[in-house]
């Protein structure tokens, strides 16, 4: 089991990604993530299915909101998981809560790590921009090969609505 405290900051970008334009090197990763039923307030806990290369991980996940843009994490990797051991893990689904599925490219820039997150289930017509940092205070640019004429950004760190947990739920009405 990995624990940590996260310390990242989020950004909306909107406009059309075109990964295959960037002059950096990218690592894709399919991401299948469910909620399940919340047992405590400010704990939130997940089964996240990834896929890398064609090697599948299921992770279980539990994060606990410390502050904005600051949570403790702990992640467990599931070598081994029976059909009942996954059927289990499926009924403490939280039933309010939308299964997400998104396209998450990591990359290096300017001695930073960034994962954009291109969301599919449910579609989202802006990708979010996550930095982890040693400090939020730190300052942050958006790499610009990641903006056009067109596109946006505004930053979302401790808005709610923005978290995972919470677009579970629902993807309509959602403004830049």
């Amino acid at each position: 089991m990995i624990v940590k405290i996260e310390r990242e900051r989020k950004f909306l970008i909107s406009g059309v990604m075109i990964p295959s334009s960037w002059p950096v090197d990218f690592t894709i990763t399919k991401i299948t993530q469910t909620y399940l039923r919340q047992t405590r307030s400010e704990v939130t806990e997940r089964v996240r299915v990834s896929e890398v290369d064609g090697q599948v991980s299921i992770i279980l996940c539990m994060k606990e909101h410390l502050g904005p843009g600051e949570n403790l994490e702990s992640e467990t990797t599931v070598v081994d998981i029976s059909t009942v051991e996954w059927l289990t893990l499926q009924e403490k689904a939280d039933p309010t809560r939308g299964t997400i599925t998104k396209t998450r490219y990591t990359f290096d820039w300017n001695d930073l790590t960034y994962e954009l997150d291109i969301f599919q289930e449910p579609r989202l017509v802006y990708a979010l921009l996550e930095v982890e940092l040693d400090d939020l205070t730190q300052d942050v640019l958006i790499p610009p090969f990641l903006l056009t004429r067109t596109s946006g950004t505004r930053e979302v760190t401790g808005e709610i609505e923005w978290t995972n947990h919470h677009i579970a739920l629902s993807a309509s009405d959602i403004h830049l």
